[in-house]
């Protein structure tokens, strides 16, 4: 198998059980001390990253990922015997079936371990510090507006003292409009170690700053150049991807789910208008709609996985792209 990019990728149920390798071992962690090779493995070395405080808040979430490691066995014990040499078609297609439904028990196991994860920390630590993989993470308003004081009436009633009121914001102080080029790259730089921006000067200066309208897919346009950027930094260090496109609507997935943490763009669900922008720009053909409804997925997947690394390992990323 190839490297792993960085600590772990939650996989969403997009295995490719063909590129998977038996594991020799039933433990989280190999004979030699290390963690194993698959999603497990790559879970526990995401949780042992985290500081001993976080660690002792959320160690009873351990006992979850074993027991996604019980389903990974299972599932790469079928794969294993899907291989077999001489086994007849049907049977291996029948065992690599029960693999993924193994794989995708294990999965909903991670995810689990993640939430259960973020829940401790989160009752422990102020909103800023969270990271959610659920609900519309709003956090709480710190600064609360004061109530404007009342006139104060003289004796006599013979004058009125009113308590100046805040200025009207002046041009350097009212808000500005998000730069997306910007909102992109803060998303990646923090999750990619050798990430570096792409050429912006591709779009104008009106098209990197978010507008009033048409959001969604505006940010869909920015954040595929710079998916695309990354990947290309990517692959000079571990190699190809099987297959780029799909990991370029992960990624793009993954961008929107982080531009809406940071509340850039609306807590929604994004999948609808992004399913609608690929089949505005492909032909209406049975060919290019169920290649949609795969890259549809694909970005659903990578949209959930926040705020997980947004790399995994290459040997999972699925079938080679269609050629042209």
């Amino acid at each position: 198998m190839k490297a792993l990019c960085l600590s772990i990728m939650l996989l969403g149920g997009i295995i490719a059980v063909s590129s998977i390798e038996a594991e020799t071992t039933s433990d989280v962690f190999n004979t030699h001390g290390e963690y194993d090779r698959f999603s497990v493995g790559n879970a526990h070395r995401w949780y042992d990253n985290h500081s001993t405080e976080a660690k002792q808040k959320s160690g009873h979430c351990l006992p979850i990922l074993d027991k996604a490691k019980t389903f990974q066995d299972k599932g790469l014990a079928l794969d294993e015997e899907a291989r077999r040499p001489g086994l007849a078609s049907r049977q291996a297609t029948a065992l690599r079936k029960q693999a993924n439904e193994q794989f995708g028990l294990r999965d909903k196991k991670i995810r689990e371990f993640i939430e259960c994860f973020n829940q401790a920390n989160r009752q422990h630590s102020p909103p800023s510090d969270q990271f959610a993989t659920g609900g519309d993470g709003t956090l709480t308003d710190q600064g609360r507006t004061q109530p404007t004081p009342s006139p104060e009436l003289h004796a006599r009633g013979k004058s009125i003292k009113r308590t100046p009121g805040k200025p009207p914001a002046s041009p350097r102080d009212a808000p500005q409009p998000v730069a997306l080029d910007k909102a992109v790259d803060d998303c990646f730089s923090k999750f990619v170690p050798n990430y570096s921006s792409p050429n912006w000067g591709l779009f104008s200066k009106d098209e990197l700053q978010l507008q009033a309208t048409g959001q969604l897919q505006q940010s869909f346009d920015v954040s595929a150049v710079a998916a695309e950027r990354a990947l290309y930094l990517d692959e000079a260090v571990y190699g190809a991807w099987q297959d780029r496109e799909l990991m370029r609507d992960y990624l793009i997935g993954w961008l929107t789910h982080c531009l809406a943490d940071r509340k850039v763009l609306p807590k929604q669900d994004p999948r609808i208008p992004y399913r609608r922008v690929m089949e505005s720009r492909a032909p209406d053909d049975a060919t290019s709609r169920k290649r949609i409804t795969r890259r549809f997925e694909e970005f659903g997947f990578g949209y959930r996985s926040y705020p997980l690394p947004p790399f995994w390992d290459h040997d999972l990323a699925g079938p080679p792209s269609p050629t042209p």
